[in-house]
């Protein structure tokens, strides 16, 4: 998918926080006015009242197909989870992750566009690659999550652009960062395990300043 048109209405149709209360067994549609069937994008939610995983999905990886920031888990298929994009929303079952019974839920849009917010998957080489985007603008922030094996999550942030830092860990900045170079149309990364492992395969949230 390509990114959307600049939007001049601002962040309104590009972000959203909704908030929602899960239906069990039954599906529930939450509408907020983000068009993911069409330009694409990330869905995280988080439970707010129990001690749930975060999940993520992504119009690149497709429904069903969850990741937990919280966690190093590979990605896993489930149906009770995201099961739909919509071009207002997205459709959650009943998976306790997503849609208990009665429990509340806080999900966050992010609407691929550029300047603002783009997905990118690739398999790794061992070496070293370039990896494109449409961005049109350097990324401030890449969060890259291995999606074949467990891994953590790396976060390349421009204001500590040599050093890792992992959404999963509350460790502090260390070690050097495998991302060598950031432009408006791509980045480089070298042979990392955390971004380039020959064979694996990788998704990547890119956020701009």
């Amino acid at each position: 998918l390509l990114l959307g048109s600049e939007d001049s209405t601002g962040v309104g149709s590009t972000f959203s926080t909704t908030l929602y209360t899960g239906n069990g067994g039954s599906t529930t549609t939450i509408t907020n006015n983000i068009d993911l069937l069409g330009d694409g994008g990330l869905v995280w939610i988080k439970a707010r009242n129990a001690a749930e995983n975060h999940a993520l999905f992504d119009t690149e990886r497709g429904v069903t197909k969850i990741l937990s920031s919280n966690l190093t888990d590979a990605e896993s298929t489930n149906t009770g989870t995201l099961t739909d994009f919509y071009s207002n929303g997205f459709k959650v079952n009943g998976n306790g992750t997503v849609g208990s019974s009665t429990d509340p839920y806080v999900s966050w849009t992010f609407k691929k566009q550029a300047k603002f917010f783009d997905i990118v998957t690739y398999t790794g080489n061992g070496t070293s690659q370039t990896i494109s985007h449409n961005l049109s603008v350097a990324p401030a922030v890449i969060i890259t999550k291995r999606t074949d094996t467990t891994s953590n999550w790396l976060v390349y942030h421009t204001s500590i652009p040599t050093q890792n830092i992992y959404l999963n860990t509350t460790a502090a900045a260390a070690g050097t960062m495998g991302i060598t170079s950031v432009t408006d149309a791509s980045y480089a990364v070298n042979g990392s395990s955390e971004l380039n492992e020959n064979v694996g395969t990788y998704v990547a949230y890119l956020f701009a300043h």
